[in-house]
């Protein structure tokens, strides 16, 4: 029955394709970057100089990192409904990324469009999705408004809806799930993924000095294949099965 059960986990579709997609993270200190704009460029400048690797396909900022042992959580308002009572409004994970994101992971985008250079922050939009747009669009997402918080004062508009990621693992529950482009929100801890055409582990040199291109004295930790990462989440699992063969 374990057996079993943990097959059937490996064969669950946790929502994104970590083939040949490298991790690696970085925190930015307050001191050098102490705003988004600062932060943002830093990341935008980042990806550029990581892009031109040869051997890389796409590249981009997540934080948090699905599978990642964590996770970020907010109260979210839709646009039109009242404010909700103390400790009874939603509550949405929440990620934020840089574009090309979806693609170097491989998560749908089922509708819209993805995140461009184009949304600095002026404008501001997310992406949901599509247990999110289900459960309170009732399929029809596009062009409406939502705000992290209870306030209301940070409406953003939505422009995609993308396959829903299992970010705690093929095992655990996930909650719907909002994005937001760091140009709005730029994190100080964030994850660099980098989708190769060649093996993870051998750009890891490469990508760190591109990084240190931008910032020499950047440094980078947690390095990872994004399968080491899937399987770190399953390990518990693993060992059970293992000693029971054993």
């Amino acid at each position: 029955l374990l057996l079993r059960s943990f097959s059937r986990l490996q064969a669950v579709p946790v929502g994104l394709d970590p083939e040949n997609v490298l991790t690696m993270a970085l925190s930015l200190p307050q001191y050098k970057y102490p705003d988004d704009p600062a932060r943002a460029r830093f990341y935008r400048l980042a990806v550029e100089a990581v892009r031109r690797l040869p051997g890389v396909r796409s590249a981009a900022f997540i934080a948090p990192l699905p599978m990642g042992f964590g996770g970020w959580q907010s109260g979210v308002r839709i646009e039109g409904e009242p404010p909700a009572t103390p400790g009874q409004g939603r509550l949405s994970d929440y990620a934020i990324v840089t574009p090309d994101y979806f693609k170097t992971m491989g998560v749908t985008l089922l509708k819209g469009r993805a995140f461009s250079d184009a949304d600095d922050g002026r404008n501001r939009v997310c992406i949901v999705d599509e247990t999110f747009e289900r459960k309170y669009f009732n399929g029809d997402a596009l062009g409406k408004r939502l705000a992290n918080g209870s306030d209301g004062t940070n409406w953003m508009t939505i422009v995609g809806v993308a396959r829903h990621v299992k970010n705690y693992g093929a095992g655990e529950d996930s909650r719907i799930e909002t994005y937001e482009p760091t140009a709005q929100n730029a994190g100080d801890s964030m994850t660099l993924v980098i989708k190769t055409a060649v093996p993870q582990l051998a750009l890891v040199e490469a990508a760190r000095k591109a990084i240190q291109s931008v910032d020499s004295d950047q440094p980078v930790a947690d390095i990872f294949s994004m399968e080491q990462v899937l399987a770190r989440n399953v390990a518990e699992r693993r060992l059970a099965m293992l000693l029971l063969s054993l």
